[in-house]
């Protein structure tokens, strides 16, 4: 699908923290580690990731640009929160591998 195609790692987590949607980037940067799955709580998978979505969560913030150390690559996180009627519902994290400081351009 479009969704396992995208580069980024996409996970989406419900207000009880539950895995709803992820794709396979998500899945591979856990490699070594847990491996995220829909219907499972973030809490058991990644516990470092689900306190920053709970933060999320309680500000209806979102977080941009965080570096998370995961078991395959360091990755800068986005964390976007989901709102329905004007509450928080969701969160919605992207997570792309961080690159070397050496292939960065300056």
């Amino acid at each position: 699908t479009i969704f396992d195609a995208v580069f980024e790692g996409v996970m989406i987590t419900d207000s009880s923290g539950i895995i709803r949607l992820i794709n396979k980037t998500a899945q591979r940067l856990h490699m070594g580690g847990e491996i995220p799955a829909i219907g499972v709580p973030l809490s058991d998978c990644s516990p470092h990731d689900w306190v920053e979505v709970k933060r999320v969560l309680a500000s209806g913030q979102a977080q941009t640009g965080r570096t998370l150390v995961l078991p395959e690559a360091e990755v800068l996180v986005n964390r976007l929160p989901l709102f329905s009627h004007e509450k928080v519902i969701g969160v919605v994290s992207t997570a792309a591998r961080r690159l070397p400081a050496s292939a960065r351009r300056t």
